[in-house]
């Protein structure tokens, strides 16, 4: 209260208090008023950042600045303090930074390629037409109330090499028209319609890839659920841009690119500039590239079978790489975290003050940890992460300390490092039931393992989990082994005798007994003026005081007579349960663990369990012993990634056979699709990374993107094969000229990533497994697309003249025709 004197012993005691935003609330901007809050009750100065300054030189205060100005009119007294703590909001802000410095530098790759590939008139408005489609894709997110996020961030680094494809496919065919020498307006309306329903069907496939993942179950679906959403509205207002927008900039802006080509004097200063760089692009592309390229797609298609075989055993050597468990699988890769969590739980009933020695004790070991930067400390209650920061469970014998780890940049070790120190010294505490360290994740994740007994029996169940937790204290990386059964409080148990069941005794009946005589049973009500006095009858205060008086009591059974206690029960000392756990109606125990990653794998532990858990099965009849928490999602995730998979590979193909009008040559488009997977393995390998559940949603998403330049590429061999060229002549024609939007199409999705993929900050390891399956699956089915699918086109054309032939006969040839 202002102007109130405070006690020196109240200060003693510690109050906090935790905000949370609600709905589709600003945490940043919720954060930056708290903190404001904070700072002007302890009259401290706030340093505002440049979107404050920016605000404020317009003439605009922020909300924040109110607030901070409020409370700086009315502080606290001087013997009373308040900081700010745990703000989980700055790994929000510090995550947009990151996906914009990479989305940024992403942005400047992907115009470079386009000035090196293309024309600098083409390359200067396909940029505009992604800067537009960005632009458009938020404001669509708006619309459908979509927010700015980590995921929805992401997907927008994503699709920045992606939303230039169309623009490319669409700027290249009118310029390489242009090159050849025809008026610019004519190049540009001709250009855009040869290629529209490549391009079309390109970004509906690329579409039609991503939706599925609206529809991923459990947390990872929950969790990736924007990213199909960005994905749509960019793709969307980029098709839109480059058929309405790019082809009237282009027929203006290539009037003079003609003139700039020649060998004469230049125009001005910029056809000075960039006269060497397209003779230098056109050198690379056509001489360079186009060479090496021509003769290396001879080969292929002349030996084609082989140039097949080749890739497929391939494709069996990176999946055995994964079946064999080189590459490992986990559900969610650990990350390193700024905030740990230590849970103590002591044996239930133990004296709060007691709790409270045993977390002096770990939190003197965080103190003098250097990476630590400040604790705080819960006595007789933990706060559960998966409600929302709610403390579920207050009870003396447990606690629990928040620590804040000092940023990454300032600390030669990770979470996981100063975990393990923790841990080891923190070992051997009397009276601890378990502890329990863990790092705040910004994923979907939680213990490594989680095993479920359930049965009939408790006592098979809990011989069982003692069974399983010594069988798995001996994989090495396990840590922090604890199960979820408490024991209750000490309690004297009453058992009825046999020989109560004659004079009438039921256990209700003595239960009655008991508890009219220890606690009292209502005689009778008096009605004193406007209230009821109940009359309550028990034993004198004496007669409740100790246990024996229990024994000592006479019991009335309904035949009227008394009877001594003892000769109709019997006291049992026991220990009750806490709290009875039950899953599908059956008595339950869960059991979990942590592993570390650079020991172990949950997988390999979980494989070599099996043996051991149907063991436990055969011993206890009735027991059932499942796989629960990342095993289970894993499962639940998986099972409808694949359905997903083959959903989008439909949709492509249905997609495709309109495009071709034929039922073979999708399956000529989407046989990159599965070679797409070399890829994601070697990139996986490459960058050290193990495959998580990430990745599987990188390769379904990678199905749309790497038929775009199969989808370009069939087409022209078609509209050559139409035109009576041969078929081997076709496909290599039809390779070379497609070479540099190829080429260019996929670099600018590689060099979109490639940012992220270098960047070395934990808030980025998280999403770094999917941005590999994209880059590294696109580079390898670029070049097997360039390669393998003319190889297949060729393959096929063998097939139908065989079939022709087997079905037809034999076909008469020119020179026998003549003849006769």
């Amino acid at each position: 209260v202002p102007g109130m004197d405070v006690p020196d012993s109240l200060i003693q005691r510690l109050q906090g208090a935790t905000v949370y935003k609600t709905g589709d609330q600003d945490a940043i901007r919720i954060a930056d008023m708290v903190k404001a809050f904070a700072a002007g009750k302890a009259g401290r100065p706030v340093e505002w950042d440049w979107r404050t300054g920016l605000k404020n030189a317009l003439g605009l205060t922020t909300e924040a600045q109110r607030i901070y100005r409020q409370a700086a009119n009315d502080p606290y007294p001087s013997n009373m303090s308040i900081r700010t703590h745990s703000n989980l909001a700055r790994f929000i802000e510090s995550r947009l930074d990151l996906l914009k410095r990479n989305g940024t530098w992403g942005l400047g790759l992907v115009f470079l390629s386009l000035l090196i590939f293309l024309n600098g008139r083409v390359a200067f408005w396909v940029m505009m037409g992604l800067v537009l489609s960005v632009c458009g894709a938020v404001v669509l997110m708006q619309l459908i109330g979509a927010t700015l996020n980590l995921i929805s961030m992401f997907g927008l680094i994503v699709v920045l090499g992606l939303i230039v494809d169309d623009a490319i496919v669409v700027g290249e065919n009118i310029y390489a028209r242009v090159e050849r020498g025809e008026d610019p307006h004519s190049a540009a309306i001709q250009g855009a319609q040869e290629v529209t329903w490549p391009v079309v069907i390109a970004v509906c496939t690329t579409i039609g890839a991503f939706l599925p993942l609206l529809f991923i179950e459990g947390r990872v679906g929950d969790f990736m659920g924007i990213l199909p959403i960005v994905v749509m509205c960019a793709l969307s207002v980029s098709l839109i841009e480059a058929f309405s927008i790019l082809p009237s900039h282009l027929a203006e802006a290539l009037k003079s690119t003609k003139r700039d080509l020649n060998s004469g004097p230049p125009r001005n200063w910029l056809a000075r500039l960039f006269r060497p760089l397209r003779r230098a692009e056109k050198h690379l592309v056509l001489d360079v590239l186009g060479s090496y390229y021509g003769r290396l797609l001879h080969l292929a298609v002349r030996y084609r079978y082989v140039t097949v075989a080749a890739v497929i055993a391939a494709l069996l050597i990176a999946v055995g790489l994964v079946g064999g468990g080189r590459i490992p699988f986990v559900f969610v890769q650990k990350m390193d975290s700024e905030t740990l969590l230590i849970d103590l739980d002591m044996p239930v009933g133990t004296p709060a003050e007691r709790t409270r020695e045993a977390l002096a004790v770990i939190e003197n070991s965080c103190l003098e940890t250097p990476e630590i930067e400040t604790t705080w400390t819960i006595i007789g209650a933990q706060e559960d992460a998966d409600e929302h920061g709610m403390y579920a469970t207050l009870r003396s014998h447990l606690g629990q300390i928040i620590v804040e780890l000092k940023t990454v940049e300032q600390r030669d070790r990770s979470s996981d490092e100063v975990i393990a120190q923790l841990r080891s010294e923190t070992t051997g505490i009397p009276g601890v039931n378990s502890l329990r360290y863990r790092a705040m994740q910004g994923g979907p994740a939680g213990p490594e393992l989680e095993i479920e007994l359930t049965g009939q029996r408790m006592d098979d169940i809990l011989a069982a989990t003692e069974a399983l937790k010594r069988r798995l204290s001996h994989y090495e990386g396990v840590y922090d082994l604890v199960d979820d059964y408490e024991e209750g409080q000490p309690e004297l148990q009453i058992e009825l005798l046999n020989s109560a069941r004659p004079l009438g005794l039921t256990t209700r009946w003595l239960a009655t007994e008991i508890r009219g005589a220890f606690y009292g049973l209502d005689a009778r009500t008096l009605q004193r003026q406007r209230e009821d006095v109940d009359i309550r009858v028990r034993f004198p205060e004496n007669r409740r005081r100790h246990i024996y008086e229990l024994e000592l009591m006479r019991v009335a059974p309904p035949s009227g007579a008394t009877v001594p206690f003892c000769e109709v029960a019997r006291l049992v000392e026991a220990r009750g349960t806490a709290a009875i756990r039950r899953i599908d109606q059956r008595r339950a125990v869960v059991v979990s663990a942590d592993v570390d990653q650079s020991q172990s794998n949950a997988e390999t532990i979980m494989a070599g369990l099996q043996p051991s858990i149907a063991e436990l099965e055969r011993q206890y009849p009735g027991l059932r012993v499942d796989f629960s928490g990342n095993k289970r999602e894993t499962a639940r995730s998986l099972a409808s990634l694949r359905r997903d998979f083959l959903i989008a590979l439909v949709i492509i193909y249905f997609m495709l056979a309109g495009l071709f009008k034929s039922y073979i040559q999708p399956l000529i488009v989407l046989t990159a699709v599965p070679f797409g997977f070399n890829g994601v393995i070697v990139g996986h390998m490459i960058m050290g990374y193990p495959l998580t559940i990430l990745s599987m949603i990188g390769v379904v998403a990678l199905t749309g993107i790497v038929v775009n330049d199969g989808i370009i590429l069939v087409d022209f061999v078609n509209k050559e094969c139409h035109s009576g060229m041969p078929v081997a002549e076709a496909v290599i024609s039809a390779g070379l000229r497609r070479l540099r939007p190829i080429i260019l199409t996929s670099l600018t999705t590689i060099l979109g990533l490639a940012p992220l993929l270098l960047e070395t900050s934990f808030q980025a390891r998280f999403l770094i497994p999917m941005a590999i399956s994209i880059s590294f699956g696109l580079l390898f089915a670029t070049v097997l697309t360039l390669l393998v699918v003319p190889a297949n086109y060729v393959i096929v054309h063998d097939l139908k003249s065989l079939v022709r032939r087997v079905w037809i006969g034999p076909q008469p040839q020119a020179t026998d025709v003549a003849s006769a």
